[in-house]
């Protein structure tokens, strides 16, 4: 199965969870333009060019209810986004429980116990994650979008300097999060065979002192 396709399949577990999670989020990163429009109008109030005709008071009361809005929408994006985010793990996990219960208990972890623990934990969190950060992809790209739109109606050859440097940064941040990503997977290993040793060393305490006992 392909990455896209199964993240599809997840968030079509739940779609309408996902929807307004989505709705919800990207106006949350979308909000923080409406200050800036703002503030360009009380400006322009102040120089005498404001096409809005509102008084100085009356836009920064304007402000006001833009921070209370926007903090009402951090508050519906987090009561939807939580039980969105736990529903897809808790799916994940207990699709695995299921597979393990089904297999015979010789072929059930083929794995060590520690790896076992590690994919219930850390995979299923890394999935969970994925299928959340769409919703971040997604909101970023719209105020990308919007933001840029606004910035080239009031000066687009400072726009071209300012965000073109921007790019390579980017380039520079996605060629570092393949690299990191390989860290993660050695780090997942890595986890998994102290998880494998501490089993180990507590099946041994655990002999031992069955052995200590009947004597």
């Amino acid at each position: 199965m392909k990455t896209y396709q199964y993240m599809w399949r997840m968030i079509c577990f739940r779609p309408w969870l996902y929807l307004i999670d989505c709705v919800l989020w990207t106006l949350i990163h979308v909000a923080p333009v409406l200050p800036g429009l703002v503030a360009r109008e009380i400006l322009d109030t102040l120089t005498g060019d404001a096409q809005l005709g509102l008084s100085v008071w009356a836009l920064i009361g304007l402000l006001v209810a833009i921070a209370l809005g926007r903090a009402v929408l951090v508050l519906g994006g987090a009561l939807a986004d939580i039980p969105h985010r736990f529903s897809m793990s808790a799916l994940l996990r207990r699709n695995l429980l299921e597979r393990i219960l089904e297999l015979p208990g010789a072929r059930a972890l083929p794995e060590s116990t520690g790896e076992a623990l590690s994919r219930f934990r850390d995979d299923a969190e890394q999935a969970e994650n994925a299928i959340s950060w769409t919703l971040d992809v997604i909101g970023t790209a719209i105020f990308a979008i919007v933001a840029v739109g606004v910035l080239l109606t009031i000066n687009a050859q400072i726009t071209l300097l300012v965000f073109l440097p921007l790019a390579g940064v980017v380039a520079v941040a996605h060629i570092a999060a393949t690299r990191l990503e390989q860290y993660r997977a050695s780090s997942r290993a890595a986890t998994g065979r102290v998880g494998a040793r501490q089993s180990l060393a507590f099946a041994t305490c655990a002999s031992a002192g069955s052995g200590v006992a009947s004597l």
